[in-house]
């Protein structure tokens, strides 16, 4: 799911005679240009969050065993946060 601020980046499991015990997610805004990565833990699913509406994201991961082994990076994929802010209200009625 993307909104305004947010990408939520989904894969699935690497597998190693070791164990994966983590995945590093790389991210760019530019594509040839990229952070150092953040650690997520064994999971499948990521949600990137606080990115600026409007903006081309590129994502890239590796996964990490056991021993500290570190994958060759994945394919580049990429996405868009959506224009202008969401509002998300939670309506609470009491009757009674």
């Amino acid at each position: 799911m993307t909104t305004h601020n947010t990408i939520t980046l989904n894969w699935t499991s690497a597998s190693d005679n070791v164990g994966v015990v983590n995945y590093r997610i790389f991210k760019s805004e530019d594509g040839i240009n990229w952070d150092a990565g953040i650690d997520v833990g064994n999971v499948l699913t990521y949600r990137y969050a606080n990115l600026k509406s409007e903006t081309q994201y590129w994502f890239s991961q590796t996964a990490l065993d056991e021993s500290g082994n570190q994958s060759f990076r994945s394919n580049i994929v990429t996405d868009k946060t959506l224009e202008g802010i969401q509002f998300d209200y939670i309506l609470d009625f009491k009757i009674g």
